[in-house]
């Protein structure tokens, strides 16, 4: 899945819920979003917070969602908000990272 233009939260809340519900449809588990062409993403942390209780409750653990993001703007606090209430999410810097996580557990 690629993502691009303007970063807004309700679309992000928007994309989980069609994550899913291709994800279910489809049976298919493992997602690798790539948000590098998304513009405005020092995303407040109040809004990663958000995202990561979204994660959460979409997605829990049955669907492992891998997001590559630009490396400068990773700061793993969303992803640990959704991981701490049973989501499935890792953040990378790189499709390579990414990729190792979302195929084999590994996480660099």
């Amino acid at each position: 899945m690629t993502v691009s233009g303007e970063y807004n939260l309700q679309d992000f809340k928007t994309y989980v819920k069609i994550i899913r519900d291709k994800c279910e449809e489809e049976q298919i588990f493992k997602i690798l979003m790539n948000a590098l062409d998304v513009e405005g993403i020092d995303i407040p942390t109040i809004e990663r917070y958000f995202m990561g209780i979204e994660v959460a409750e979409q997605l829990k653990f049955k669907i492992k969602l891998a997001i590559v993001w630009h490396n400068e703007f990773i700061n793993h606090f969303g992803e640990t908000v959704a991981i701490n209430r049973g989501g499935n999410i890792g953040v990378f810097g790189n499709f390579e990272a990414s990729m190792k996580w979302l195929l084999h557990g590994i996480r660099e």
